[in-house]
Protein backbone atom coordinates (compact mmCIF):
# COMPACT_ATOMS: atom_id res chain seq x y z
CA UNK A 1 0.00 0.00 0.00
CA UNK A 2 1.25 3.21 -0.84
CA UNK A 3 0.96 6.54 0.90
CA UNK A 4 -0.46 9.85 -0.77
CA UNK A 5 0.05 13.24 0.98
CA UNK A 6 -2.06 15.98 -0.79
CA UNK A 7 -1.04 19.54 -0.01
CA UNK A 8 -3.07 22.41 0.67
CA UNK A 9 -3.42 23.23 -3.14
CA UNK A 10 -4.49 20.33 -4.03
CA UNK A 11 -7.18 19.76 -1.34
CA UNK A 12 -8.57 23.22 -2.18
CA UNK A 13 -8.48 22.65 -6.06
CA UNK A 14 -10.63 18.90 -5.12
CA UNK A 15 -12.78 20.48 -2.79
CA UNK A 16 -13.71 23.57 -5.19
CA UNK A 17 -14.21 21.32 -8.17
CA UNK A 18 -17.46 19.52 -6.24
CA UNK A 19 -20.72 20.42 -7.34
CA UNK A 20 -23.53 20.69 -5.38
CA UNK A 21 -24.22 17.09 -5.13
CA UNK A 22 -21.05 16.02 -4.58
CA UNK A 23 -21.00 18.54 -1.62
CA UNK A 24 -23.70 16.94 -0.19
CA UNK A 25 -22.48 13.53 -0.66
CA UNK A 26 -18.70 14.69 1.11
CA UNK A 27 -20.41 16.15 4.24
CA UNK A 28 -22.58 13.36 4.59
CA UNK A 29 -19.65 11.14 4.52
CA UNK A 30 -17.06 13.15 6.01
CA UNK A 31 -19.78 13.98 9.69
CA UNK A 32 -20.44 9.97 9.54
CA UNK A 33 -16.30 9.23 8.98
CA UNK A 34 -15.76 12.23 12.34
CA UNK A 35 -18.21 10.26 14.13
CA UNK A 36 -16.80 7.27 13.87
CA UNK A 37 -13.31 8.23 14.51
CA UNK A 38 -14.26 10.22 17.63
CA UNK A 39 -16.41 7.39 19.49
CA UNK A 40 -13.95 5.10 18.19
CA UNK A 41 -16.67 2.48 16.61
CA UNK A 42 -17.41 1.59 12.92
CA UNK A 43 -20.89 2.11 12.12
CA UNK A 44 -22.98 -0.80 11.08
CA UNK A 45 -21.87 -3.15 14.06
CA UNK A 46 -18.29 -3.63 12.03
CA UNK A 47 -15.12 -3.73 13.70
CA UNK A 48 -14.13 -0.70 15.29
CA UNK A 49 -11.31 1.73 14.80
CA UNK A 50 -7.81 1.51 16.54
CA UNK A 51 -6.67 4.52 17.60
CA UNK A 52 -3.28 3.29 19.38
CA UNK A 53 -1.71 6.66 21.30
CA UNK A 54 -0.16 9.03 19.41
CA UNK A 55 3.73 9.36 19.12
CA UNK A 56 6.03 12.71 20.16
CA UNK A 57 9.03 13.23 18.54
CA UNK A 58 10.97 16.29 19.83
CA UNK A 59 13.94 18.22 18.03
CA UNK A 60 16.54 19.56 20.58
CA UNK A 61 18.49 21.76 17.59
CA UNK A 62 15.38 23.61 16.50
CA UNK A 63 12.86 22.73 19.68
CA UNK A 64 10.29 21.71 17.56
CA UNK A 65 7.39 19.17 18.47
CA UNK A 66 6.13 16.77 15.86
CA UNK A 67 2.90 14.43 17.12
CA UNK A 68 1.86 11.45 14.78
CA UNK A 69 -1.93 10.29 15.57
CA UNK A 70 -2.43 6.97 13.53
CA UNK A 71 -5.82 5.60 12.89
CA UNK A 72 -6.27 1.73 11.88
CA UNK A 73 -10.17 0.76 10.55
CA UNK A 74 -11.53 -1.97 8.24
CA UNK A 75 -11.05 0.09 5.50
CA UNK A 76 -7.45 1.56 5.76
CA UNK A 77 -5.00 2.86 8.14
CA UNK A 78 -4.23 7.05 8.60
CA UNK A 79 -1.83 9.07 9.86
CA UNK A 80 -2.35 12.75 11.12
CA UNK A 81 0.97 14.46 11.52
Amino acid sequence: MSLIVLSDGQIQMLLESLDKDDTDAFKSDLKRALHAYSTGQQTGGGPSIDQPERTVTHSEGNGTTTLFMPSCAPDGHGVKG
